[in-house]
């Protein structure tokens, strides 16, 4: 029966240390060592990223007019129609897909974050301002949507493939990322003797 007895309470002080040591283990670490471990500091910061799921890292707006017309031999132009137009897109950053580890080597907090990619964009045009000339040749409903989709698409690849845009949106998933990061530690209550190291990962290749 004793040892019944001694075992329950081993057990149970096992699983008292066990969650002290959760709870209480980055703050007794940083007391003793000056910091939380490396590992547990990163492994939180990877379940925090996990949990966010994505990054918005820079916001466009181009505000424009886009004219199209259409001409008939002999005739000249028989339709135009001139669209004032607002385009919004976000930069983001899927960050389940980003992988957090610690590197000895270095000493430092290793960061692989996806490239920002455009994740939402839209197309809002000021119908009370557009401006239709159909002469002979009446603009249908079906046209008038298909210009708007081709605005949008024109719109849409000149920000993806802006390099200066690109540029900008990875300095600040950098930015973003650190500034996160700094919050972790805040939360916990504890602080890294570590710097952190943001890396743009290669992008995946669909199969």
């Amino acid at each position: 029966m004793r040892r019944v007895l001694r075992s329950i309470m081993t057990m149970v002080m096992i699983a008292v240390l066990v969650a002290v040591g959760i709870l209480f283990g980055p703050r007794l670490f940083s007391l003793f060592f000056g910091g939380a471990s490396p590992t547990w500091v990163s492994e939180r910061f990877s379940e925090e990223l996990t949990a966010k799921r994505e990054l918005v890292v820079l916001e466009k707006t181009i505000t424009g007019q886009e004219t199209v017309s259409t001409d008939a031999w002999l005739i000249g132009t028989v339709q135009e129609v001139s669209i004032p137009y607002q385009f919004s897109a976000n930069f983001s950053i899927d960050l389940r897909q980003a992988t957090v580890q610690y590197d000895e080597t270095s000493n430092e907090i290793q960061v692989m974050l996806p490239p920002p990619t455009v994740t939402y964009y839209k197309l809002t045009v000021d119908e009370d301002s557009v401006k239709k000339y159909d002469f002979l040749y009446p603009l249908s409903a079906e046209r008038y949507a298909e210009i708007k989709q081709e605005i949008e698409q024109k719109l849409y690849d000149e920000i993806t493939n802006d390099a200066e845009l690109k540029e900008s949106a990875w300095a600040s998933a950098v930015s973003e990322t650190e500034a996160l990061y700094s919050t972790v530690l805040a939360t916990n209550n504890t602080a890294a003797a570590v710097a952190i190291n943001v890396m743009e990962a290669a992008p995946q290749v669909a199969e």
